[in-house]
């Protein structure tokens, strides 16, 4: 395969097999890469897009009876076509949105704005929501706003980051102007970003444990107490990169991943060492609440255990534990397999199911310089090493790869040596 500077095998394949039928600006969002560059490997693969799909006399008809009151990117979700295929085509057929306001409509905005939605008026007037409030701004009308209620507000800080504000202004029969401007002013921000938010209350696959228990080696939460947000955050060094695109993949969201420079706390010998780190932080208050519900706290270090969960996956939070918390190291005369926590009632968890499944794990501990407990789980036969790599491993769909790969080696050297 052809080697591409900054650009792993697994990102060559996903832009081979999606560039036909994504944009660029899609691509370069998903693979966390910019604009220039997917254009410049897609034009060193000698990749195309696909041939433009001719517009049929449906879609011209409905463009035609549309395009005044509906917005471009409403009649492309309706066609299935881009914003800028829809543009393009109205100015194919002459279709001009911008014609002068005649007397009657703007009479008729001056005695119905206030007691009218701006969609509502745009319906009958056959214009746009945005060219009627652009219109009430020209001429000076102002809405006169109701005062806010408290329940009101409550409802906006509890969902503003999740919700389409088009559909909060439904619900509170305000206008998504309102809605933004009061968020604003209450210090609340939207991002451009999405992903399955709900994607922690109800842990029922593979891939949910694994990274409920990833998130409780790894992972943080914190809630901002004035505006109500929820954000769940997540750091490894930045040759795991590719283990929070898998995290953002499971999530099916579009979160930008991060990365800085941290001083490096464990060097000795350079007190000026940094480590190159990334950062996935998802905004979100409902999967902020899912985790406090499983048990997570702003202490977590300390005070965190394994929450209840079917049995069946159990390991798999096990495994997304170890791979952030667990330790695995093999050559040819040693194999070392252990975790790490300052939670004693997790380590316990740990011992207990891993007895559970007949892997007998000792509870070995220090004192750290700080004079905290450091517990460290371990296997120590070959027999319990092997047996609790495979319990963790074994037929497992997601695991951070560099942890994988050494279980293989595992396997491979120690395999015949156990009876």
């Amino acid at each position: 395969m052809i080697k591409i500077n900054g650009w792993n095998n697994e990102e060559i394949n996903y832009l081979k097999k999606n560039y036909a039928s994504k944009t660029n600006k899609q691509l370069a969002n998903e693979l966390q890469k910019t604009y220039h560059s997917v254009a410049y490997v897609a034009n060193k693969l000698k990749l195309v897009k696909q041939p433009h799909k001719s517009w049929t006399n449906e879609e011209d008809n409905f463009l035609k009876e549309h395009y005044i009151e509906m917005t471009s990117a409403e009649i492309s979700k309706i066609l299935n076509r881009t914003i800028h295929s829809i543009n393009a085509r109205r100015d194919d057929l002459g279709l001009i949105r911008s014609a002068n306001w005649t007397i009657d409509e703007e009479t008729f905005l001056i005695e119905n704005y206030n007691n009218m939605s701006y969609a509502e008026i745009g319906k009958i007037l056959k214009r746009t929501e945005g060219a009627v409030d652009a219109k009430c701004f020209d001429m000076g009308l102002y809405k006169k706003e109701k005062p806010w209620e408290q329940w009101e507000y409550d409802f906006v800080k509890n969902n503003y980051y999740e919700m389409p504000t088009k559909e909060i202004a439904e619900y509170l029969n305000r206008t998504p102007s309102a809605i933004k401007l009061k968020a604003q002013r209450s210090g609340m921000k939207k991002y451009p970003y999405y992903c399955d938010y709900k994607f922690f209350e109800t842990i029922d696959t593979e891939e949910k444990a694994y990274w409920l228990g990833f998130l409780t080696a790894d992972g943080w939460i914190n809630k901002n107490t004035e505006t109500g947000s929820g954000t769940t955050g997540v750091e490894l060094q930045y040759g795991d990169i590719g283990h929070l695109k898998k995290f953002n993949k499971s999530l099916n969201g579009n979160y930008r991943i991060t990365d800085r420079w941290r001083p490096c706390a464990i060097s000795s010998s350079d007190p000026n060492k940094k480590n190159h780190m990334c950062v996935l932080r998802i905004f979100s208050r409902t999967m902020y609440e899912s985790l406090v519900n499983l048990g997570f706290t702003n202490n977590k270090s300390f005070d965190s255990y394994i929450p209840s969960i079917p049995e069946n996956l159990q390991r798999h939070y096990i495994r997304g534990y170890f791979d952030g918390n667990g330790t695995i190291s093999v050559s040819n005369n040693h194999i070392n397999v252990q975790f790490c926590t300052a939670s004693s009632k997790l380590k316990n968890g740990l011992i207990e199911i891993c007895l559970n499944n007949n892997i007998d794990l000792k509870d070995y501990n220090y004192s750290n310089e700080n004079n905290i407990i450091v517990y460290r789980p371990e296997a120590t036969s070959l027999k319990n090493k092997l047996a609790l790599l495979d319990y963790m491993y074994e037929d497992a769909n997601v695991y951070l790869a560099r942890k994988y790969k050494k279980y293989l080696k595992a396997k491979r050297i120690y395999r015949t040596k156990v009876s």
